[in-house]
């Protein structure tokens, strides 16, 4: 969801939307969303965040399976079923290419930011 939200803001950027990041409202939904999640990181803090020593032991013990980028790619549109594959490239049709989706540009950008961020670093993770 990080990367995702980081997504929304550089798509906001990118796109005539930026003004919405000038907006009291976006920053106070931001600070009530960190609010929200504060209990969640101070119990990872307290335990030093098990999932990365779940991930290290996974890695030491032999059991990972790294991938390179267009791997993971084709992973991915098997897990989610190869036939939403056209639902998605119709939707970054849509945001990217037609006239009534100009005004929801950023929300294509917030993805393909995402999935280049996640491919990038899908063989690190």
């Amino acid at each position: 969801m990080l990367i995702f939200g980081a997504g929304i803001v550089a798509g906001l950027l990118v796109t005539p939307q930026r003004r919405v990041l000038a907006s009291r409202w976006l920053w106070m939904a931001g600070v009530i969303a960190f609010l929200i999640f504060l209990p969640n990181l101070h119990w990872n803090i307290q335990h030093r965040f098990p999932f990365l020593e779940l991930l290290a032991n996974i890695r030491r013990s032999g059991r990972d399976a790294p991938v390179g980028p267009l791997a993971f790619v084709g992973q991915e549109i098997l897990a989610m079923h190869p036939l939403t594959l056209p639902l998605w490239l119709a939707g970054l049709w849509f945001y990217f290419f037609s006239t009534p989706g100009k005004p929801f540009r950023a929300l294509g950008w917030a993805c393909a930011f995402t999935a280049i961020v996640i491919v990038t670093l899908s063989p690190r993770i």
